[in-house]
């Protein structure tokens, strides 16, 4: 069974079950497993974008000689091994690739939105929402977002801010190295909060929490979590605009 119909069977995120596998030891991030039509059917689909999108660099039809490439090749073996020594410079490097791709096509994954359709984990409902003005990772972060603009709204809170601060665990050796909380809340008397929406709270997720609360105990961190998140569901949904139902 591919990842993708086990997570509309288990009615998850792809990116949680993944998450959850390599918790529990049934996979690895590491693992060969492209076969030969997964290679094809990913080539077909970054043919497509190219064809609808352009190109990202505007290099469509040009080569690369076979010096050349022997060059890059070298030089991006290099700044692997080093990246791999310093896991800090991966977490770096994949946050700038998906802010990229959010800038320019709207989604984190892009090749998996040609895919589907829609984006890459129809489950979550990632994407940019025309009423916010920003990309959203799911369907609940969505709504929070507009619950939060209700009640700026209302004058209950001063402002709030999404995804706008990513705290930095210096020194760590193993483990979470980054937590970026879902917002930023500043409430009526100026404190600032961070609020973090989790319908499903994985040991990833512990874990970066609780790292969070060790690292930067001044702030103040919300969770809201299933229960919080449905008792604002039932009595605001119907109140605020454009909320988002299953």
């Amino acid at each position: 069974m591919r990842l993708e119909v086990l997570a509309q069977e288990l009615g998850r995120c792809k990116s949680n079950v993944c998450r959850k596998a390599r918790a529990i030891g049934l996979t690895r991030s590491n693992r060969r497993v492209l076969l030969t039509s997964s290679l094809e059917n990913l080539s077909k689909r970054s043919k497509k974008q190219i064809a609808e999108k352009g190109h990202p660099k505007g290099a469509l039809g040009l080569k690369h000689s076979k010096k050349t490439r022997r060059k890059i090749g070298k030089k991006s073996a290099k700044q692997w091994a080093e990246m791999r020594k310093r896991p800090m410079l991966l977490e770096l490097r994949r946050q700038q690739q998906v802010g990229t791709n959010i800038e320019r096509y709207g989604t984190g994954s892009p090749v998996h939105a040609l895919n589907n359709g829609r984006n890459a984990y129809s489950r979550c409902r990632r994407g940019m929402r025309d009423d916010l003005g920003f990309f959203v990772r799911s369907r609940w972060e969505a709504n929070y977002a507009r619950y939060l603009r209700w009640l700026e709204e209302r004058g209950e809170i001063a402002a709030w801010e999404y995804e706008p601060i990513t705290f930095r665990f210096e020194g760590v050796q193993r483990g979470p190295y980054t937590y970026k909380p879902d917002f930023k809340v500043v409430e009526g008397d100026g404190t600032v909060a961070f609020h973090e929406v989790k319908g499903w709270m994985d040991s990833a997720s512990k874990g970066k929490l609780k790292r969070f609360a060790k690292f930067f105990p001044q702030y103040k961190l919300v969770i809201i979590e299933q229960k919080a998140y449905r008792s604002i569901e039932r009595k605001l949904s119907g109140v605020i605009a454009g909320w988002e139902h299953q």
